[in-house]
């Protein structure tokens, strides 16, 4: 790409649009909570451990919470259009990126102030630039490669259970870019698939060291600005241990965190929400602060050694709900910028409310729970059919290949480690489905039109 060009304006101009009509985005508490990190300049890793404290200089020189809302809004825009663009004439390709951003299930949270949102953002980006790598050499390939590196670092730097899906993509950066002639290696007979598995193993190896030194860079971060660190998977062991104890009719809380009975659990428990639970008269929220995380981990070790079956199961019932098989998904977009002593509201009331109106029609009703269109299920399906492009002789398609196992790790992370069922979760799966789904009619139409063709 020697310049911009008209339909990359007018992919930035569409989400400008979008960000000033929704301006500063949606912000829950997590999302007030790091600008109050950002404007205090105290910090925690509950959240973003680095790229708030990352955020304060230019904080300080003016850059609030709508300009970093606006930001992530064009950057998302860009990495779908970037994705597209690959696919089918630029021209279809920004009418399309404008369709899926105006898509319910994903514009919930495009319009949304916070790391899911700037996740998405940064895996798109880093697919986005290694489509680009894969259509240059040389030179050229310099600063796709640089974009392609710091949207990997900031895969990283946005959620915690990132490792995977950014190793899986440095792993395609390899193969499609410095080894990309020799993809078909598991094709391969005898010595030649060996040879294969051996270069395979060895790439694996140097991502890993990729992204160790990503994470050490982060850490680096971390020290200098004082970042405390607060166990934020704290909240996943409290919701095991809640679950198993309801389960097993017993406690399994240390006596020094939760003393009370299980019958309370089981009043304050929710499969798609743990702040009833954190929120008890008797609050677990606050063992951190009392130094108690060793014996909460301790008890949540010997509650899931103890009681595997049970652990499993309600690790499986938690899972079904986030991909909206045992019940709709929940909290599909967030519906105000919450109470807050900065002042932070809508800019333009009338339009949000416009734009909210829509979202909840898009549930049928049931305001923030969602509809048929938020069955999470059907888009990982379709991201799982996206795998098959693993066999496609164009560089593109194994390119997004990738990206669909990549994603697909991501979601299979929150299977142990989600705190709860959240649509927010599911929400890059939901993404990469649609993308997957566009790509795919795409190429079906293109051929339709060609066998016609004269």
């Amino acid at each position: 790409m020697k310049g911009p060009r008209w339909t990359t304006l007018a992919v930035v101009g569409v989400a400008l649009a979008l960000s000033v009509v929704t301006w500063p985005g949606a912000m829950n508490v997590d999302a007030l909570t790091q600008i109050g990190q950002v404007r205090s300049g105290r910090y925690n890793d509950w959240h973003s451990g680095v790229l708030v404290p990352l955020w304060r200089p230019f904080w300080r020189l003016g850059l609030g919470p709508g300009l970093v809302y606006a930001a992530s809004v064009v950057i998302l825009s860009l990495g779908l259009f970037g994705v597209l663009a690959t696919a089918m004439r630029k021209r279809t390709a920004v009418g399309l990126t404008v369709v899926l951003l105006a898509y319910p299930p994903l514009l919930g949270f495009v319009i949304y102030w916070g790391r899911d949102q700037w996740f998405v953002g940064a895996l798109l980006a880093a697919v986005s630039a290694l489509l680009w790598m894969t259509r240059t050499a040389g030179e050229g390939r310099r600063i796709p490669t640089a974009l392609f590196l710091l949207a990997a670092w900031a895969m990283l730097a946005t959620r915690q259970n990132a490792p995977p899906a950014a190793l899986v993509l440095i792993v395609a950066a390899m193969m499609l870019g410095a080894l990309g002639t020799r993809w078909r290696w598991l094709q391969r007979r005898g010595p030649g698939r060996w040879q294969g598995m051996v270069q395979m193993a060895a790439m694996a190896v140097t991502a890993g060291v990729m992204v160790v030194m990503m994470l050490v860079s982060q850490e680096v971060v971390r020290k200098v600005a004082h970042v405390s660190h607060i166990h934020p998977e704290q909240q996943t062991l409290f919701y095991d241990l809640a679950a198993i104890s309801i389960d097993t009719d017993s406690s399994w809380f240390p006596a020094n965190i939760y003393d009370g009975d299980v019958e309370r659990l089981r009043e304050a428990f929710d499969v798609v929400d743990v702040l009833p639970l954190v929120k008890h008269p008797d609050p677990v929220i606050y063992a951190l602060e009392r130094g108690e995380y060793p014996d909460l981990f301790k008890a949540w070790a010997n509650a899931v050694l103890h009681n595997p079956g049970s652990y499993l199961h309600e690790r499986w019932d938690m899972f079904m709900h986030q991909l909206a098989i045992n019940g709709p998904a929940e909290y599909v977009f967030h519906d105000q910028v919450d109470p807050n002593e900065w002042g932070y509201r809508f800019a333009f009331p009338g339009a949000i409310d416009r734009v909210l109106s829509y979202l909840t029609a898009s549930t049928f009703g049931s305001g923030q729970r969602g509809g048929p269109l938020h069955a999470v299920w059907v888009y990982v399906l379709i991201t799982i059919a996206g795998l098959g492009w693993f066999r496609s002789p164009r560089v593109e398609r194994r390119v997004l290949a990738w990206a669909c196992a990549a994603t697909l790790l991501n979601l299979g992370t929150f299977f142990f480690g989600a705190g709860a069922a959240s649509y927010r979760f599911a929400w890059p799966s939901v993404v990469m489905g649609c993308l997957v789904a566009v790509v795919f009619a795409g190429e079906q139409v293109r051929r339709r039109t060609s066998r016609l063709a004269p």
